[in-house]
């Protein structure tokens, strides 16, 4: 059975960045809004139970230790953003960070500092049996630590062909699976064997988690989550969202998304957790109520438009997105394996206020963008290049130049303000710095 709507869970202001399930009835997120919350589900009814506002910045990455009595303690040692924490069944806690380096630590105390990537560490997972250290990173390798000694065990080098943004352990001891820039998944064994790759992203994948099932979840900046199984995408779940920056599986199977719009939403397979006929309607119509840019790259291809008489044949694959051009409306469609049907998605627009293609700039990556702006972070240094296309998220666009140039992630509003100041007359990106209600679907600047 297909997963479904169950709840969608308010109460950040912000981004969410990250969630985890302490069990299927208790969540924990962190968000922009420099905030995490306990959540807490009493007969299918999500609420909070309790909001921490003690950072002074984003809350990247959350984890749990079972309770004991021991006092609450503040981590210090990293000197850069940390963006990844997990944490092991016998209370060691390893972190991740874009000083490159990954930590392991117990009881408030530094074990270990794991040294030997050279860019942002960007994941880090704990082995089932708690005696090795995984970490992933924006230098394109992975590595295996041994958690006693600290020592490096084994290194992937080259393991993707773009930065490498999220791990998770697959079930039964088979190994773990990780994802990239380069819009692949690879499921690996624990002695570094590549034995599968899972293509389906159009844009950055950003998270990961695995089901009881032994299925694989990912989330991106495509606005899907996606199911995989046996080497398929069997689901695609598409969000009224500019980014799903994180997700989390429960023990009863459910998922948990943490998107862009400041909303947690809970999908499951059991009916029994199904929202209502009402809401689950409601949410199908945003979906299809939405515009798409015809200059992102969510699997579309502007100048491939179909007639309506398409929509009667099946779709190759879950998640295909095809064009379909009805009068003068064109509208994207998704093939829905588990439905056999097409969805809409959205209609396809051209980016408000964009720059005429002629005039589109080609950065040194080989990609054309809108803008290419020259940035003076030192004196007497050259600028730095900071690519932008007004149908992009600003804060994409800004957290992408700063992790490739390793640049502090407290700069992040203000490498925002820059595009935005940059382009004064042109309507951005819409998941650009607006959070949207999500029962009145207006728009309210942060």
């Amino acid at each position: 059975m297909s997963y479904k709507l169950s709840r969608e869970l308010i109460g950040h202001t912000q981004d969410v960045k990250c969630v985890h399930f302490i069990n299927s009835n208790t969540l924990l997120s962190g968000a922009r809004d420099n905030s995490a919350i306990l959540w807490r589900n009493v007969d299918n009814n999500w609420a909070v139970a309790a909001r921490v506002h003690t950072h002074d910045n984003y809350v990247n990455s959350v984890g749990y230790l079972a309770d004991n009595d021991a006092p609450a303690y503040t981590l210090l040692g990293h000197s850069g953003n940390v963006c990844s924490i997990d944490t092991s069944s016998d209370g060691l806690i390893a972190t991740g960070s874009w000083d490159t380096t990954a930590r392991i630590w117990k009881d408030g105390v530094e074990l270990s500092c794991l040294s030997g990537h050279t860019q942002a560490v960007w994941s880090v997972k704990f082995t089932p049996d708690n005696k090795h250290v995984i970490t992933a990173s924006a230098d394109k390798n992975i590595a295996i630590w041994d958690v006693k000694s600290g020592a490096a065990v084994k290194t992937i080098q080259g393991a993707h062909k773009d930065a490498i943004r999220a791990l998770t352990i697959l079930p039964n001891g088979i190994g773990f699976a990780s994802a990239s820039n380069d819009l692949q998944i690879k499921l690996w064994t624990f002695d570094g064997e590549n034995i599968m790759n899972l293509d389906g992203h159009t844009e950055f994948i950003y998270s990961l988690a695995t089901l009881p099932t032994g299925q694989i979840v990912s989330a991106g900046e495509d606005r899907s989550v996606r199911i995989w199984q046996d080497g398929e995408c069997v689901q695609t779940i598409i969000h009224p969202t500019t980014s799903v920056w994180a997700v989390a599986t429960s023990e009863n199977g459910d998922i948990a998304s943490a998107s862009s719009d400041g909303t947690i939403r809970i999908w499951s397979q059991d009916p029994a957790r199904f929202a209502d006929q009402d809401a689950l309607k409601a949410y199908e119509n945003v979906i299809a109520g939405s515009t798409i840019s015809s200059r992102s790259s969510n699997g579309i291809n502007p100048k491939d438009v179909k007639s309506p008489e398409v929509l009667q044949q099946a779709g190759q694959r879950d998640g295909q997105v095809i064009l379909v051009k009805d009068a003068q409306i064109v509208s994207a469609y998704s093939w829905s394996v588990g439905e056999s049907q097409w969805k809409k998605i959205g209609e396809v627009v051209d980016a408000a206020g964009g720059v005429d293609p002629s005039k589109r700039v080609k950065h040194s990556d080989g990609k054309e963008y809108d803008y290419v702006f020259d940035v003076d972070i030192e004196d007497g240094k050259p600028p730095l290049k900071l690519p932008y296309n007004v149908s992009e998220n600003p804060y994409i666009a800004a957290q992408r130049f700063l992790e490739k140039n390793m640049l502090p992630l407290t700069y992040l509003d203000e490498t925002v303000k820059f595009i935005e100041s940059n382009t004064s007359g042109v309507e951005l990106g819409q998941g650009s710095s607006e959070f949207v209600d999500p029962y009145t679907g207006e728009c309210n600047s942060f």
